[in-house]
């Protein structure tokens, strides 16, 4: 049957080969939630696969498998206040570093909201939201004076100060 298969569909039991996104991250607290989550999965094989949710064998593995989800965020979360606080060290310090760690930050990922809303504009594309960023900085760089301050009073007043 498979003979014929192949000779009617040229792709027919192809393998496919399946390209993984990004570095999966793995520690000791992983590990250790990994092994329990493995036994908890065996116990509960051998106890019949109960699908009851009352059932402590499947409660156990429920448990330990909301711990190890609960070790791959708390992983991922500090690879991503490691980048930032590399991000902030290396803006002072390393020009070189702090872009290719912000080339890092803005590659695609799904770890971060694809919208961005202020002044009631709202952004959702990339480019719609690095011009909205750039508009902010420039706007942060060049203060809009208010007309009616009277900055010679408060030149006097802080010469006073002085």
């Amino acid at each position: 049957m498979h003979n014929a298969c192949n000779e009617a569909i040229p792709n027919y039991n192809k393998s496919i080969r399946t390209k993984s996104t990004g570095k999966s991250l793995w520690n000791k607290n992983i590990s250790e939630a990994s092994k329990i989550t493995k036994e908890k999965h065996a116990l509960w094989k051998n106890g019949g696969a109960p699908k009851d949710k009352n059932n402590p064998l499947k409660s156990q593995l429920t448990t330990a498998k909301r711990l190890l989800r609960k070790a791959h965020r708390q992983a991922y979360a500090s690879q991503r206040e490691k980048l930032a606080n590399q991000i902030m060290t290396a803006s002072s310090s390393d020009n070189k570093l702090f872009h290719k760690l912000l080339r890092t930050q803005r590659s695609d990922g799904n770890r971060f909201t694809k919208t961005l809303r202020r002044d009631n504009q709202m952004a959702e594309t990339n480019e719609d939201i690095l011009h909205m960023w750039t508009d902010y900085f420039y706007e942060l760089s060049n203060p809009d004076y208010k007309q009616d301050f009277d900055y010679e009073n408060m030149s006097s007043l802080l010469c006073k100060i002085q």
